[in-house]
């Protein structure tokens, strides 16, 4: 059988009414929405579906609803390529999707996924709220300038998005002080993100120890499916190492970039990104431009009306 990869995006790419078309026309997939509102035990799909959409934004109800929408579009897609002579051959997610990877390569079952995707939610948007913090992409320029920002400004080198997209995170204070420096280097671009705090840097180091402790009472699986993980860019099958990296990732940089470069290392050519949006398939593309990514969306799995 062809091995291909799925991959899955982070935090951010929501968007009011993902998942409904799945639930209102694929039947096999409203157990996983079902069982998400009485697990969180709150009407889970009326937010997602309804919003408001700053109530949706907030990390205790996005990252669950990333993770089932995530996992519903995997199954369903996975099911599909079993067909057609195809299986996942290995599976990572950028920050937030690694735990749909995780649950799709049977390291816990969904239920688990779905509570550590909330509790990693409110860990991360209580943290935000008591350090709060932003994040800015800087595009072009030189990994020594970026260095430099560092040291002269404070902030931490949060994501390593592609060769030439690297996102860092700080306090307010320092993201205004380094938008500023960056603005007198060569940067091609410096961008602002639109988040609620700053991820993978120090100052989530209390969402960390919190998941910590959390994490003690879950148990990992080795994996069926090889895992990438974000921390080392490394595949990792000793399900304590996959725990003690899921926790670190928190404060860690995401190394998405050699993610998809470790992958592409070991043959793997075909990408399928499931959830909204196509952003990994525009960052994969700067990447290596001879990848095939494919976007795998509620709409693929709605019958056509005859």
């Amino acid at each position: 059988m062809k091995k291909v990869a799925f991959i899955f995006p982070g935090q951010g790419t929501q968007t009011i009414g993902m998942g409904r078309p799945l639930y209102e026309h694929v039947p096999k997939s409203r157990k996983y929405f079902d069982e998400a509102n009485e697990i969180l035990d709150y009407d889970f799909t009326k937010i997602i579906w309804e919003g408001p959409e700053e109530v949706l934004m907030e990390g205790r109800h996005c990252q669950p609803a990333l993770y089932v929408h995530q996992f519903v579009l995997a199954m369903l897609k996975k099911e599909m390529l079993t067909t057609d002579g195809s299986q996942v051959g290995i599976t990572f997610g950028l920050s937030l999707g690694e735990l749909t990877a995780l649950a799709l390569a049977d390291v816990y079952d969904f239920a688990t996924g779905l509570q550590l995707a909330s509790t990693r939610g409110q860990l991360m948007q209580e943290a935000s709220r008591q350090n709060p913090g932003g994040m800015l992409a800087l595009l072009g320029g030189s990994l020594d300038e970026i260095h430099e920002l560092c040291s002269r400004t404070g902030v931490e080198m949060a994501n390593f998005n592609t060769p030439s997209q690297i996102v860092v995170a700080g306090t307010i204070t320092q993201i205004q002080e380094a938008e500023i420096l960056a603005q007198s280097l060569s940067f091609s671009r410096v961008v602002p993100l639109k988040v609620a705090g700053a991820s993978h840097c120090s100052l989530m180091k209390e969402a960390r120890d919190v998941f910590h402790d959390y994490l003690k009472d879950v148990t990992f699986r080795e994996p069926r499916i090889p895992v990438i993980q974000n921390v080392n860019a490394e595949v990792v099958t000793d399900p304590e190492v996959m725990k003690k990296n899921l926790e670190a990732q928190l404060v860690s940089s995401v190394l998405w970039c050699q993610s998809i470069q470790k992958a592409a290392a070991l043959g793997f050519e075909k990408f399928y990104e499931c959830g909204v949006g196509r952003t990994l398939k525009g960052m994969a593309k700067q990447i290596d431009h001879r990848l095939q990514v494919f976007s795998v969306q509620d709409t693929e799995f709605i019958p056509v009306a005859s």
